[in-house]
């Protein structure tokens, strides 16, 4: 995220006119309900975890749900919503954060989009509460404070700093401001962007590994819990591609590539477990074996 220095001249930032105060409740839900982690934030936001069957999508019609975004970067089930008289937008983001457009984009959702809305990622505990957070600062129902708290309530894992962050730091753009067009289902390379972000956490874990994982003078903002967490994500989100992309994408790839990055998957859960734990020389020879088995998968399909 590249963050634009405010001057004196700079248009201030405005938000929407006030809504109802928040919410923040988290609705009974029998062994039957389909919405896991389901929240009501606002009068009009919900968050909670992907419909996944059409009796999902019409639970979320009867909440008075207008418009479901994703955030999650698999493809949206778009025909399943409109069967069930809903609208989808789509507004991929990563764990390590927002970046700018996809601010902007959930700005413009509750601008001009008809809600309520139900906001999800997968499991509905990360990424779908911490957009959801920005929409209630955006609609006015919260103000970056009372925002946290709704990560605090989806049990969003602080080692995602940057979604703690992004919301902290949120401000509404200009009231002028160009915003980015909503779409059903974003266009993005979703293995190449997932690509990038494993190979940056693993770089920074290498970096604090030198270090005696401790944090690094030049980038203190680093910590080998956090981009061990993003590492492994990265790797979850790469291998949900194999059943969630159109099979022109998967076939891209035969059944051994797959096999490595389950297996690279494994190793960066148990890195992670291992800086959790404190357990540093585990998690040196876990390090290892992750750079192994990605260097071996580079060698065999990139390079």
């Amino acid at each position: 995220m590249v963050a634009g220095e405010e001057t004196a001249s700079a248009p201030k930032p405005t938000r929407l006119a006030p809504s109802p105060p928040l919410l923040i409740h988290s609705p009974s839900q029998d062994a039957s309900s389909y919405l896991h982690n389901r929240l009501q934030l606002s009068e009009r936001i919900y968050s909670g975890a992907q419909p996944e069957v059409d009796a999902a999508f019409a639970e979320i019609a009867e909440l008075g749900v207008r418009t479901i975004v994703s955030v999650d970067g698999a493809r949206p089930d778009v025909e399943a919503a409109k069967r069930a008289g809903l609208r989808y937008v789509h507004i991929p983001i990563g764990y390590d954060g927002l970046d700018r457009k996809a601010k902007e984009s959930i700005v413009n959702l509750v601008k001009t989009a008809d809600g309520p809305f139900y906001i999800h990622c997968h499991h509905g505990k990360h990424r779908g509460p911490a957009a959801a957070a920005i929409a209630c600062i955006a609609e006015g129902s919260a103000d970056n404070d009372s925002a946290l708290q709704i990560l605090a309530k989806a049990g969003t894992s602080k080692n995602y700093a940057g979604l703690y962050r992004d919301v902290s730091e949120f401000q509404m753009p200009p009231a002028d401001a160009p915003l980015p067009k909503l779409v059903p289902i974003a266009e993005v390379n979703s293995m190449a962007s997932l690509m990038v972000v494993i190979d940056q956490a693993h770089e920074h874990l290498k970096m604090l590994k030198k270090n005696d994982w401790a944090p690094l003078d030049r980038h203190p903002d680093l910590r080998s819990h956090t981009e061990a967490n993003l590492l492994r994500e990265g790797l979850r989100e790469a291998m949900r591609l194999k059943s969630t992309q159109p099979p022109s994408e998967t076939s891209k790839h035969d059944e051994a590539y797959w096999m490595q990055m389950a297996d690279a998957e494994r190793l960066a859960e148990q890195l992670a477990d291992a800086l959790q734990q404190k357990d540093y020389a585990l998690a040196t020879k876990r390090l290892h074996a992750t750079g192994v088995s990605c260097t071996k998968c580079h060698d065999e399909y990139r390079n």
